[in-house]
């Protein structure tokens, strides 16, 4: 019993993440990584950090977020992209790496929770699309986001029609678009949903959407999506 009780205190209370000083309550991801941010750049997509970690510099692409020069931050899984060129810079980067699971804290195993006594006092960094009050205007055959998402087993795999603004338009990733659109609809992470389309579109666009849904997609790198509808038109609405 004291044996166990032993190894148990020391599960929760000695684990230390890769910087040698910061303390952590929960098992760290072996794949984290510690970066310390040397440089930002805020673009309209995207905030672009250029980071060292153990001597190297590069740059990283994240959703956009308040980030600092001189934090320190921790990321498990990346996309690495060559000779990526920002139109909103104007800028080919050689190499910049885009990473998805951005956090304060060293990233957590998959399946662990940090305790909540060791919660970093900044929060997680990972970027939370908000909801927005929103009112759109149906079209026939279109459905709202809500109901999407209460019946996505009838809808998978089928062709679904939406009506949505574009809250966030993420351009070039896998050779997609990656746009999330809201309808005003859904509560507690079920109103805001992405697509993948080849479309060009604008934050702030009202959008019909159609394209087919998917569940649980994985697509590795940190880009899983219980619910996405891929291949899609997104095709502009002018607002009169």
């Amino acid at each position: 019993m004291k044996n166990f009780v032993f190894l148990l205190f020391s599960i929760l209370f000695i684990v230390s993440c890769q910087s040698g000083t910061e303390k952590v309550y929960y098992e760290v991801d072996p794949n984290n990584r510690e970066v310390k941010a040397q440089e930002v750049i805020q673009a309209s997509s995207y905030t672009y950090i250029k980071v060292k970690e153990n001597g190297s510099t590069y740059w990283m692409a994240v959703a956009l977020m308040d980030a600092k020069p001189g934090t320190t931050y921790h990321y498990s899984s990346a996309m690495e992209m060559n000779n990526f060129y920002s139109k909103d810079l104007d800028r080919t980067f050689d190499k910049v790496y885009f990473v998805s699971d951005i956090s304060l804290s060293p990233i957590p195993a998959r399946g662990e929770k940090p305790m909540e006594a060791a919660a970093s006092p900044h929060g997680d960094m990972k970027p939370v699309t908000p909801k927005k009050e929103i009112s759109i205007t149906p079209r026939e055959g279109s459905i709202t986001i809500a109901e999407l998402y209460a019946e996505k087993e009838k809808y998978s795999n089928q062709r679904v029609k939406l009506v949505g603004e574009v809250t966030r338009f993420n351009p070039g990733i896998m050779n997609r678009n990656w746009v999330h659109i809201q309808d005003g609809t859904g509560e507690n992470g079920t109103f805001d949903l992405t697509i993948t389309t080849l479309d060009q579109v604008s934050v702030g666009d009202q959008v019909v959407v159609e394209g087919i849904l998917a569940l649980d997609k994985d697509f590795g790198s940190g880009y899983f999506y219980p619910l996405i509808v891929e291949e899609a038109e997104a095709r502009k609405i002018v607002v009169q």
